[in-house]
């Protein structure tokens, strides 16, 4: 009797659009360590970047998190000093160079790499190979990103950790997303929470997301929404335990009362500033029970003011919003210790202004093809790029009760990019006339020819067709259809059904 040829996927040879993920994470990489070259240098002045490193050699040689004084602290997230203290750590116990600013620009660098490569494969699962492979080039090309690599910021290690989560949680598999992969999810998202305090926003999104799939049993639901919630707490309730008990104060950041005050006092517009308003007189920055106190003070000022009229939140929602996404060239400010250090301003005046409006336009144009690409996924059924639209979504609420600034915006990017990959890909294949076989069609399986959905013939999900739920299972389908249908399609790089791209959840 013959024997019947077995699949091995692992061994099958990587296709075109997955070389191409790896060229985007080979070209990014080489710009951000050529941008770094040129850009490294200490930062002058007392901003974000100087008290990132100042805390992480602290913790790197074990005097805990604490201020200059040394009063135990919690202004800053602990977040990217924790990890910037392992990196530290590293390098002053190794030949590596011994240079603060270069251990973080390093560690910038390599965080990049892995957010690139993780978007390649999250645009695979969700939309094919060749959106894996356009999304993957976009983040490796984004202007800004490449600038954020030299300073001492939080953006591309927050990013890495988003996009694990993201990864973990739910990538596409026919099976249901293992319990222990959504717990070790949240607790992903959880440490970008721990990195910046936005990142909750989508893991709550995720956990709704797991909750309301539809097709799976309730009990399922709500065990992987309670894994995904439960590696959330299991990383984010010991720091917020421990500043109960060092601070008073149970929060992951003492700056939350700042923030609110600054986006909510009377002379406010949207905008960064310092008024009197909040802080003439309120303590200083000394670490310990004062600034738990200072951060409780204008909470409940923030708070009042905003009850006292609400009409005027409304403008300021817009003005916030505007802010944040009016440019994209803070990478190019922070390089030059915002205007203290100007040393590209001052000696290259017009490569400077060459790098702010590239950027810029850019962004811009990502930002259209976001909108029209997560118009174009919303029309679909699938769970996964719903998650996906709506992280982008709260990302940007999510600053409405603060201030905007243009940095805020820097973790849509990773994410739009999936959408906007997508509608680049249906746009060139409609000019082309052509689709890749075993490639979904906007949700039309079966049909072949252009990718259809963008001006709308046809349903975005044909009756006959079938439906997936949130980790991209076949509903309709079942039984001998379900085994035969995992047969005919398997992904080149999991073994595991094409069709079931679903994602995050």
């Amino acid at each position: 009797m013959p024997r019947t040829a077995t699949r091995h996927p692992i061994r099958r040879r990587p296709d075109a659009a997955a070389w191409a993920i790896v060229a985007a994470v080979a070209v990014g990489t080489l710009l951000r360590v050529a941008w770094c070259v040129v850009a490294v240098r200490p930062h002058v002045g007392q901003h974000d970047p100087a008290a990132y490193v100042q805390l992480a050699q602290d913790l790197a040689a074990g005097r805990g998190y604490r201020t200059a004084s040394g009063a135990p602290t919690a202004y800053y997230p602990v977040g990217y000093p924790a990890v910037l203290a392992g990196a530290w750590w590293l390098v002053t116990h190794t030949p590596l160079r011994d240079d603060p600013w270069w251990t973080a620009a390093a560690l910038n660098v390599v965080a990049a790499a892995v957010v690139i490569a993780l978007v390649g494969v999250l645009g695979r699962r969700l939309a094919g190979p060749a959106t894996g492979a356009v999304a993957a080039a976009l983040v490796a090309l984004h202007p800004n990103l490449v600038f954020n690599a030299a300073p001492a910021l939080t953006e591309h290690v927050f990013l890495a950790a988003l996009a694990t989560g993201l990864l973990l949680v739910g990538t596409g598999r026919r099976s249901p997303v293992p319990l222990a992969l959504a717990f070790l999810g949240g607790a992903c998202l959880g440490a970008a929470g721990l990195v910046r305090p936005v990142g909750l926003v989508v893991a709550l999104v995720v956990a709704a997301g797991a909750a309301l799939t539809r097709g799976r049993p309730r009990r399922a639901r709500w065990a992987a929404t309670t894994a995904i919630v439960g590696g959330v707490l299991v990383v984010c309730v010991p720091w917020a335990v421990r500043n109960d008990a060092r601070l008073g104060r149970a929060t992951l950041a003492t700056s939350t009362g700042d923030n609110l005050c600054i986006g909510s006092h009377p002379g406010a517009t949207g905008a960064f500033g310092l008024p009197d308003a909040c802080f003439a007189d309120v303590p200083g920055l000394a670490g310990g029970a004062g600034e738990a106190e200072r951060d409780r003070t204008l909470t409940s000022r923030a708070l009042r003011w905003m009850v006292d009229d609400p009409g005027r939140q409304i403008r300021l929602v817009w003005d916030r919003t505007t802010w944040t996404m009016r440019s994209d060239h803070d990478g190019l400010r922070a390089t030059q210790s915002y205007e203290q250090d100007p040393w590209l301003s001052a000696s290259r005046p017009n490569v400077e202004r060459l790098l702010r409006t590239t950027a810029d336009v850019w962004w811009w144009a990502l930002v259209a093809l976001t909108v029209a690409g997560s118009a174009r996924w919303l029309r679909t059924s699938r769970a996964g790029r719903g998650v996906v639209v709506a992280s982008i979504g709260g990302l940007i609420v999510a600053v409405w009760p603060f201030f905007g600034d243009t940095r805020f915006h820097l973790p849509l990017v990773p994410l739009a990019a999936l959408p906007a990959g997508d509608l680049i890909v249906a746009v060139v294949r409609r000019v082309l006339g052509t689709a890749e076989p075993g490639e979904e069609d906007d949700g039309q399986r079966g049909q072949r020819g252009p990718m259809g959905g963008i001006e709308g013939e046809g349903p975005a999900e044909p009756l006959h067709g079938p439906r997936y739920d949130l980790a991209g299972d076949d509903v309709a389908a079942g039984g001998e259809g379900e085994r035969r249908a995992s047969e005919r399609d398997t992904d080149v790089d999991t073994g595991t059904d094409t069709r079931g791209e679903g994602v995050p959840g």
